[in-house]
């Protein structure tokens, strides 16, 4: 009868054991390509602004090259630029725009704030 006993609790333990161990899965989750992840600067961006008479629109596309789009009541202005992005130290630099700089970036959920050397910065969200 005892052994019966070691038996069945030996078997629930390795059932429950069982149980945990497939509800695990990985959480590594490699989508740094994915553009509506927090980490990526892919994307549209507008800027958050209470200026209502000019819209500062920012698009990083694949690649290195860009659009950044200044609209006003009047008129629309948009000039293509180059970029690079260094994801791990959270560095870009933006050639040949009037934005043309380099910046540390902040991404933080769908906030984008790039800091220039000066400690001035741009704040866009993801649109």
């Amino acid at each position: 009868m005892k052994e019966k006993i070691k038996h069945l609790m030996m078997l629930l333990m390795v059932m429950t054991l069982s149980f945990g161990m497939t509800s695990c899965s990985d959480d590594d989750d490699d989508d740094d390509d994915d553009p509506s992840t927090s980490s990526s600067i892919i994307g549209k961006w507008i800027e958050n602004s209470s200026d209502d008479e000019e819209t500062l629109l920012v698009e990083f596309i694949p690649g290195g090259v860009g659009n950044v789009t200044l609209e006003s009541e009047s008129e629309t202005f948009t000039q293509r630029f180059e970029y690079q992005y260094q994801a791990d130290v959270r560095h870009l630099v933006i050639i040949g725009s009037f934005l043309e700089d380099s910046y540390t970036v902040v991404i933080v959920s769908s906030t984008l704030r790039l800091v220039d050397s000066d400690g001035s910065y741009y704040e866009f969200q993801r649109i």
